[in-house]
């Protein structure tokens, strides 16, 4: 069970600022490639539990403003464990930045099936270039679908993320810094053989990109939270 609620934890885009020729955007993420940003990972004690690692691949211009290319990296915990890493965009167009739902992804859930063939699709979700408190943004749905060689399918996984507001903006301090973050709530529901429901917590920077992340169970309780330690 630990694996499946872990999927839903959002790693989501490790974003700052960059300079485009479409004045509007304002991507969250670095755009120079080779940055990486290192984040740990708590349980709801405070206990570290993992690392894990956004680098930026590559950076283009595309009509009407940019798109990145960004790798996350689970490195394993302990030994007999695999990594586990995978790919997404970050787009902005026109101001409207948007996030690959494969960013959703957490390599501690998907590590076990790394020589399984995935099938992922997912939506996309924006992040506001101007936050407004109690402002309302898009949901999304991510699908992942484990496969055997001849194609038959083992398991299904399927998450939805809604109900995606801006709580505030607010200072929040971690070992990289200060930074200023917009702070997103969104709820959470994971199915596979059974339905597993959360609620989560994002705080992201202009500056640095997803700066710390919080999930609770559905009753409200701590279960896990995240800081950005290191950018490079």
């Amino acid at each position: 069970m630990k694996h499946y609620f872990l999927l839903l934890t959002v790693f989501a885009g490790f974003i700052a600022p960059a300079k485009t020729k479409a004045q509007a955007c304002e991507l969250y993420y670095p755009a120079k490639a080779g940055t990486v940003l290192e984040m740990k990972h708590y349980d709801a004690k405070g206990k570290e539990t993992g690392t894990s690692k956004t680098v930026i691949v590559s950076s283009r211009e595309i009509p009407g403003g940019m798109e990145i290319t960004a790798r996350n990296e689970f490195p394993p915990r302990k030994k007999g464990e695999q990594a586990y890493s995978n790919e997404y965009t970050v787009q902005c167009v026109n101001g409207l930045v948007t996030i690959d739902m494969k960013n959703y992804m957490n390599g501690e859930a998907m590590a076990g099936f790394e020589n399984m063939k995935m099938e992922v699709s997912g939506d996309q979700l924006d992040l506001p270039s101007h936050p407004k408190p109690g402002e309302m943004l898009k949901g999304g749905v991510l699908s992942v679908r484990i496969v055997n060689e001849s194609g038959m399918q083992i398991m299904q996984m399927t998450t939805k993320i809604s109900n995606r507001k801006v709580e505030a903006v607010e200072p929040v301090t971690t070992p990289a810094g200060t930074f200023e973050c917009i702070k997103i709530s969104y709820d959470s529901e994971a199915k596979m053989l059974f339905t597993l429901r959360s609620h989560g917590v994002e705080y992201y920077s202009k500056n640095a990109g997803l700066v710390k992340s919080e999930t609770y169970d559905s009753k409200g309780r701590l279960t896990g939270y995240s800081v950005l330690t290191k950018i490079e």
